[in-house]
């Protein structure tokens, strides 16, 4: 309903002021926008930067229009965190579509299978619905495997000096080792 109502501070004396208000029914028509397609790799490292990609669809017969933020989240178990956001900030005409690319870099994750989701419209516009906003993809994180390969040091050193040494390291695993890690 929108409420109006006529000498609305009350400046003209009246007889009755309680006939100056009305409620007038209206039908507010909202979006619906709808994750249809969402690619990620299957398997990564963690701190990995990876690309994603996405393509929502306004499955409304009205213009979505600006702004909204779409939310991507990293997730294991029952808990989901956010790690980025993408601001939208152009209209998306009835039943049409935007393709939204991203090059993610994955945080520190512990190894296992962890959740990709990208959250469309997660904060902007108002939708009566938002099932359809939200598309999962799982990653797995395997480990890397450092393996010392050879090393090369003084055969003899005096308490106190410093000296060189050299450590070849390879990386055994199916993913890359990404830093930090220290060598000794």
């Amino acid at each position: 309903f929108f409420i109006l109502r006529t000498d609305a501070e009350d400046q003209v004396p009246e007889t009755t002021e309680t006939n100056n208000t009305i409620a007038v029914p209206v039908h507010v028509e909202n979006v619906d926008l709808a994750v249809i397609q969402f690619n990620a790799p299957t398997i990564a490292a963690p701190q990995q930067p990876i690309a994603i990609s996405w393509t929502v669809t306004n499955e409304s017969p009205h213009a979505a229009l600006p702004f909204w933020y779409d939310y991507l989240y990293v997730g294991q178990g029952p808990r989901s965190n956010l790690v980025d956001w993408v601001f939208r900030d152009s209209v998306l005409a009835a039943h049409e579509s935007y393709v939204a690319t991203y090059e993610l870099a994955l945080p520190s994750l512990d190894l296992g299978t962890h959740r990709l989701e990208i959250h469309a419209n997660a904060w902007g516009l108002s939708e009566n619905a938002r099932q359809n906003n939200v598309l999962v993809r799982s990653v797995s994180i395997p480990p890397p495997d450092l393996v010392a390969l050879s090393g090369t040091a003084p055969t003899t050193v005096r308490a106190g000096d410093r000296f060189n040494a050299t450590l070849v390291v390879s990386n055994a695993g199916s993913v890359t080792a990404y830093p930090p890690w220290i060598d000794e």
